[in-house]
């Protein structure tokens, strides 16, 4: 028997464990398959996958072929592949922007992007100086604190429901958001918005680097640098999208 079985992490919940493993029997070469053939994979009795297939049928991530009796990935599956992609393409949209910033400032630049009240880097550049700020990609941080933290709340759609709208209207007329030392002592952050066309928010376009290479009049350049750029990348984003 082939073994589809996932390690376990220390808690887990059983039947979204099953769903994994259901998803993970589909391939390139095995994209339909029997109700037996998945209860030989997974291991489970037949009548509680019989049960999971059914479910996943009806929230359509699955079909079912009545005339071969085959299920299949569903159409609800090929949206989430689009979510992934869309991701994918636009860290691929981003990163000239990102090296023209790194370049341009010798600091580390980056785009970061809302989840909820967490952000994360989609893509960062790291300085080449040898005293450099960097956060490190796909780790979560509270969009509380920093830069962009509060660009990302600032031109959210519901930016006027925080507690600290006023804080947040005064970056929305400015712009950007610059922080110093609010997570790491020393650094400083300094980040304006990517909207696009349809004005949703992109992310948060910047840069992070030790506060005592950046005075107040080199701020200033990179504020106007980073507004560029993020003009220009929200057209990029919007000519990609309309490629689709």
């Amino acid at each position: 028997m082939e073994d589809l079985s996932l390690a376990r992490p220390t808690r887990t919940i059983g039947t979204a464990l099953h769903v994994c493993q259901i998803f993970d029997c589909f391939r390139s070469d095995r994209d339909a398959l029997r109700l037996t053939e998945v209860t030989r994979l997974i291991g489970l009795q037949k009548s509680s996958v019989y049960r999971l297939l059914q479910t996943l049928v009806g929230a359509g991530y699955l079909s079912f072929d009545r005339t071969d009796r085959h299920y299949r990935l569903g159409n609800a599956v090929s949206r989430l592949v689009e979510v992934y992609r869309a991701k994918t393409s636009l860290s691929d949209v981003v990163r000239p922007f990102l090296e023209r910033v790194r370049d341009a400032t010798l600091e580390t630049s980056a785009l970061q992007v809302r989840d909820g009240d967490m952000r994360f880097c989609l893509l960062e550049l790291p300085s080449p100086q040898s005293i450099r700020m960097v956060v490190g990609e796909h780790k979560p941080s509270s969009t509380k604190k920093g830069a962009s933290g509060h660009v990302l709340r600032a031109f959210a759609a519901d930016w006027n429901e925080q507690r600290d709208r006023g804080h947040l209207k005064r970056i929305r007329e400015a712009g950007y958001a610059v922080s110093r030392g609010e997570q790491i002592e020393g650094a400083i952050a300094i980040y304006v918005p990517v909207v696009d066309r349809r004005a949703n928010l992109v992310g948060a376009l910047g840069v992070q680097a030790p506060a005592f290479r950046n005075p107040p009049e080199t701020v200033e350049r990179i504020v106007t640098l980073l507004k560029e750029n993020a003009r220009q990348l929200a057209l990029a984003v919007d000519a990609t999208l309309s490629a689709r």
